[in-house]
């Protein structure tokens, strides 16, 4: 970076009133040449679609990352990719499912090996998990005639949640819970119904809201600030009421209100999201109606994950 006056004058002299200007070096041309092309190439198919791919191989990842710590510490909200998947397939045009596809396949199996599942162990996971979202999607696009799901629609949320949260979790959880009894044994329909719970709820909560989110832009540029503000308020009573008991509870009437006049779906459902998340950590952590229930563990997941879905599909 260099300086230069505003006017010709003696060098390193400036006359008075008058501020120097700031020129910025030129960069090299070869410099310049593979910034032009980098753009050129984001531009281009290849660039979107390796674009797709990071972004859904990086959700993938964290996704299933939490997922596996959920598992090791009893909690059981599903498992997230699930949710996120469904949501990319109903969004994105059909050419470019194979990029989703090959996202899933190869973070599965990335992240299965890594927690030291054998190679058969993680393709047979990749496979469930590919066949999962691609059947549902599939289903919901049938069901409304190849256009994507109005969830603001009583007729929309029917055919998602029958299509996306019902008929793929459950091909997935066929073959998942399939190759969990070759492997590992087990009860099989247990295995099944395991698969089929767990995902059906992160299609709900996470499937749901990442696709009203893209319907209700205009909504969301508007008002962002209110959404953030419902789901973080959301979120902290329902930690005060899971601790404190039912009359903390009465404090999510103006929250729920606000919600359903400002904001409409998406402030409803997003509020629902919260509450199911926060339902479930403090369930895991002891705390709430579903942690002193006498039932074994598997149950209380059970009885926890539909009361979840209740509160997503009523909300």
């Amino acid at each position: 970076m260099v300086t230069r006056s505003a006017s010709q004058g003696l060098p390193g002299l400036q006359p008075a009133g008058q501020r120097p200007l700031l020129a910025v070096a030129p960069l090299p041309g070869g410099t310049t040449a593979v910034l032009a092309d980098l753009k050129r190439w984001s531009r281009s198919a290849t660039g979107r679609a390796a674009a797709l791919f990071a972004v859904i191989a990086g959700a993938y990842v964290v996704g299933a990352e939490l997922a596996w710590h959920h598992f090791s510490s009893g909690l059981a909200f599903g498992y997230p990719p699930s949710g996120v998947d469904v949501a990319v397939l109903l969004l994105v045009a059909r050419r470019r499912w194979p990029v989703v596809i090959a996202a899933i396949v190869v973070s599965e199996v990335g992240v299965d090996l890594q927690h030291h599942l054998t190679l058969a162990a993680a393709l047979a996971a990749a496979l469930a998990n590919a066949v999962e979202p691609v059947t549902g999607a599939l289903f919901v696009l049938w069901f409304c005639a190849g256009r994507r799901p109005d969830l603001g629609t009583r007729i929309g949320l029917g055919w998602f949640v029958l299509g996306a949260a019902v008929l793929g979790p459950l091909a997935g959880g066929l073959i998942g819970a399939t190759a969990s009894w070759a492997s590992k044994g087990g009860w099989w329909p247990g295995l099944v119904l395991q698969w089929w719970a767990g995902d059906g709820i992160a299609v709900l909560v996470i499937g749901g809201t990442l696709l009203l989110w893209a319907q209700r832009r205009a909504l969301v540029s508007s008002r962002w600030l209110e959404l953030v503000l419902v789901v973080l308020l959301t979120a902290g009573l329902s930690v005060v009421a899971f601790r404190f008991g039912d009359v903390a509870g009465l404090l999510f009437l103006p929250i729920l209100a606000w919600a359903a006049l400002r904001l409409r779906d998406l402030g409803v459902v997003l509020t629902g999201a919260a509450f199911a998340a926060v339902a479930n950590y403090m369930t895991a952590a002891g705390y709430g109606e579903f942690a002193h229930l006498g039932l074994p563990s598997p149950a209380s997941v059970a009885v926890t994950q539909a009361y979840i879905a209740l509160v997503v599909l009523v909300g």
